[in-house]
């Protein structure tokens, strides 16, 4: 929450935010202590939607957040959250809150820029620093959409473009849309990410949750001397891999 000296300066950086044929205006917003806009959420001007707190308490000071429910006919709830977290921000359990978001108030949408780097949506990644998110992604009720794709751009020759702005869904989302990243930036050094739900959502109990694993905590030095044993006394009798 801005500050009172920074309410008018606020004021004006929401003011010059382009508007959007057919959705509402201002949208809606997250700001730093200093009033600069750090997320925007526009919603299409015949939906009806209410801002929601979904008690991410330990985002405070780290991030910003911007979450909203939208009402559709014929769908749940729809809660999208829009978050930014500042290069950097490595603090534990900063993205606890993943974990607590419940699909008794309808389904979920997070998306933004996580500022975070690991191999989990980043193949091309040169370490994995950011485990805490990895395992609070892991242990959650949320899909991840990314693919590996990269979504910024490198900014100097010597940098590689990397995955950074992560898409999260509920289950019963994640059978029924389509993401995609688009090489544009309209000026930023972020590619534009496009997520369209294509048709009605079906009961979560419906829906196959297979456990998941908690990458971060696999003992992987185990597991090697394990398969190295295990293939160590395979005898192999010709050179077809299929047999």
């Amino acid at each position: 929450m801005p500050s009172q000296q920074h309410l008018s300066s606020a004021s004006d950086r929401i003011g010059n935010l382009p508007r959007l044929e057919g959705y509402y205006y201002p949208p809606e917003v997250a700001l730093a202590d200093n009033g600069r806009v750090h997320v925007a959420t526009y919603i299409r001007a015949d939906l009806k939607y209410k801002l929601i707190d979904p008690q991410m308490q330990d985002m405070e000071g780290l991030g910003s957040m911007c979450a909203v429910q939208i009402s559709m006919r014929g769908r749940r709830p729809l809660n999208l959250v829009n978050v930014y977290y500042p290069r950097g921000c490595k603090a534990q359990g900063c993205t606890y809150w993943l974990t607590q978001l419940s699909s008794d108030s309808g389904s979920w949408v997070v998306m933004g820029d996580f500022n975070a780097h690991h191999r989990m949506w980043d193949a091309d990644a040169e370490s994995s620093p950011d485990t805490q998110l990895a395992e609070d992604i892991s242990i959650s009720d949320l899909v991840l959409l990314n693919d590996g794709t990269a979504t910024r751009q490198a900014q100097r020759q010597r940098d590689r473009s990397s995955a950074i702005d992560l898409t999260l869904v509920s289950p019963e989302l994640a059978l029924t849309i389509d993401w995609q990243v688009y090489p544009n930036t309209l000026g930023s050094d972020h590619y534009l990410i496009h997520a369209t739900i294509h048709e009605a959502d079906p009961d979560p109990a419906e829906v196959d949750l297979t456990p998941k694993y908690i990458c971060a905590k696999a003992d992987w030095e185990k597991f090697k001397k394990t398969l190295t044993h295990i293939c160590g006394e395979t005898e192999f009798k010709d050179n077809d891999i299929d047999q």
